[in-house]
């Protein structure tokens, strides 16, 4: 009986069929025809909009063909690009070929992610802008000038409000939020790679007299000429710029082509113009973001110290509630010299640090601490002596500790 209704069934035949090919099952869509559907959906609005760039009928376009040139076509590259724009690998393999080109948001974050891009389609600071469509507009200035190119994009604050929100660590927390603010900046405010330098200063902790008397290069990113990251870190007095923008809580601007302005005092041989803005929360002060450029007019655009002013803010982040002092406490007195002090800090701080965390049993960041404040006090004095002035605060210790780091 089984065997019958076995025999009468009619089964599938297994392996490829034989004769007339059926039409295969349609099937759900894969991932990246939903990207691509997605992605035409915005052309198609794209093409009702004044800067409506359109399907390429004529093969690769000039965008096109220097896009390629940009990337070589490769994958770990387009897969980057994808990534920091917001659209699929697709899209960006579309813009190589010629078949879309990106809308002015997307062609906006192209630049800033892929910097030698800005450089090929913007020689010159007045050279022509290119639109989504790759036509210079009639005004004739850089994209770069532009105010809209000045402000903070969204995606940073995104990440930083993800990291500050998801990292449970506050070591941690402060160190991603630094560098991601860091890295993003550096791109935004110097996609044409001319020379760049960030600076966060932080406030040093209140001295004896109830005071404190300097900021501390807490950490430092920069783009040539400058290094990476500065390997001696120095102090930041009254009569330098991030001290000005510490005590009158204000973004502070210098270029060396401002004749009648003072020149502060701890430049960068690099240095021809330079921000700093206050990192505060809540009325009370952390320190200073300092923007460093080896261009004098970097800072005579107008937005730029609103665009400082939002990247400190968003510093701030990053920061614990006893990082940040009343404005009243600050009360800077004069530091000496950079080259100066990182000379001297290069000499002997690690040999003060370990004999410091042997003499006293502390841990090694619980002397280097201590060392920093002995070698704020120790700078202070050398600075006073230099001006023929008396410490802001007299020591408690008799013997003078000059010696000891010269």
């Amino acid at each position: 009986m089984d065997g019958e209704n076995h025999a009468g069934k009619v089964g599938r035949p297994r392996g490829r069929p034989t004769g007339k090919k059926e039409n295969p099952p349609a099937q759900e869509p894969l991932e990246e025809n939903i990207f691509q559907q997605e992605d035409e959906h915005f052309l198609e609005e794209a093409r009702n909009t004044e800067d409506s760039t359109g399907l390429q009928s004529g093969g690769p376009s000039a965008f096109s063909t220097l896009l390629g040139f940009l990337i070589k076509h490769d994958r770990s590259e387009v897969l980057r690009i994808a990534k920091e724009i917001g659209v699929s690998d697709n899209t960006v393999y579309r813009w190589l070929n010629g078949t879309s080109e990106p809308r002015q948001s997307h062609m906006q974050r192209l630049l800033e992610v892929l910097p030698q891009a800005r450089q090929a389609l913007f020689p010159t600071p007045g050279g022509p802008r290119l639109t989504t469509g790759g036509t210079p507009t009639a005004s004739g200035r850089s994209s770069h000038d532009q105010p809209e190119h000045w402000d903070v994009p969204k995606e940073i604050y995104r990440r930083v409000m993800e990291q500050a929100a998801l990292t449970v660590d506050d070591a941690s927390r402060r160190w991603h939020i630094v560098e991601t603010i860091f890295e993003y900046a550096l791109l935004h405010l110097d996609s044409a790679c001319q020379g760049l330098a960030l600076t966060y200063a932080r406030l040093m902790p209140v001295r004896a007299d109830g005071s404190i008397h300097s900021l501390y290069e807490a950490e430092m990113r920069g783009q040539d000429p400058w290094p990476f990251a500065l390997d001696f870190k120095a102090y930041l007095g009254s009569t330098t710029l991030a001290g000005a923008s510490a005590m009158l809580q204000r973004v502070q601007v210098w270029s060396v082509k401002d004749e009648e302005a003072r020149i502060p005092v701890g430049l960068d041989e690099h240095e021809k113009s330079s921000c700093a803005a206050p990192v505060m929360r809540a009325g009370r002060i952390a320190g200073v973001l300092i923007v460093s450029s080896t261009q004098p007019d970097f800072v005579r655009n107008p937005a730029l110290p609103r665009t400082v002013g939002d990247y400190a803010h968003l510093l701030a982040a990053a920061l614990l509630d006893s990082d940040f002092y009343l404005p009243s406490l600050v009360k800077l007195v004069p530091m000496p010299e950079l080259d100066w002090q990182r000379e001297r800090i290069a000499k002997s701080y690690l040999n003060r640090v370990v004999e410091c965390a042997r003499k006293q049993c502390l841990s090694f960041s619980e002397a280097e601490q201590q060392v920093l404040q002995d070698l704020e006090e120790d700078f202070e004095r050398t600075a006073c002596a230099q001006d023929g002035l008396a410490p802001a605060s007299q020591p408690q210790k008799s013997e003078s500790r000059e010696e000891s780091i010269r």
